[in-house]
């Protein structure tokens, strides 16, 4: 598994978007927004869970040598108490995503603050039949090569990622706006004007201050 699937699999999970597939599209401009402090804060609290995961699964299947073997479990100590400083902020963006949205649906009945846990459990039975020895491998040697750093910056490389697909995507739709006025004023019809675009399927955009600093 690639960092890039990693770093879609986090964008999905902060999202909340298990049921996307049967979600409505929504445009835009419709969708709320997140800071780029939230989209690092919903990462930094997930994080632990994807660590925890990705151990679990992979232990079996690595030496004694290995990194999760020798330091995975300070490591995964470190982001879960970095995970706990952000929840608040991570909390209440999902919870606003929630009650914004008709996509991110999040269920009385479930805990806000149990959703790393529940990752853990969710993601750890799908990885563990899915990462094979060298697969395991390979992300043993490239957590081991990211521990030094602060768990905030792991969280801060993700984020950034998404805001850059976020910006990109609110900058595409902007200009097919333009387009299509332009179009309309001319009496002329678009090539797509038939076309849908969902976008990149996850139910925010960033905040328009955070975009203009973009």
């Amino acid at each position: 598994m690639t960092l890039k699937r990693f770093a879609t699999a986090g964008a999905t999970w902060l999202a909340l978007m298990g049921t996307a597939a049967h979600a409505q599209a929504v445009t835009e401009a419709t969708k709320p927004c997140l800071t780029s402090t939230e989209i690092q804060a919903g990462f930094q609290m997930l994080l632990p869970g994807v660590l925890h995961a990705v151990s679990e699964a992979c232990m079996p299947k690595l030496s004694g040598t290995s990194f999760f073997a020798t330091g995975g479990e300070a490591m995964i100590a470190g982001y879960d108490a970095a995970g706990e400083t952000a929840s608040p902020v991570a909390l209440a963006a999902i919870e606003r995503l929630s009650a914004e949205s008709d996509e991110v649906n999040l269920p009385e009945s479930i805990d806000p603050a149990m959703l790393s846990v529940m990752m853990s459990a969710i993601l750890g039975p799908v990885l563990a039949q899915k990462l094979d020895p060298e697969a395991c491998n390979y992300i043993d040697r490239a957590v081991g090569q990211l521990a030094p750093l602060p768990p905030e910056n792991l969280a801060g490389l993700f984020a950034v990622g998404v805001e850059g697909v976020l910006v990109a995507e609110q900058r595409k739709a902007d200009k097919a706006a333009a387009e299509a006025a332009e179009a309309a004023a001319n009496g002329e019809a678009t090539e797509d004007e038939e076309e849908s675009d969902d976008g990149t399927g996850i139910p925010f955009t960033i905040c328009p201050a955070d975009t203009a600093a973009q």
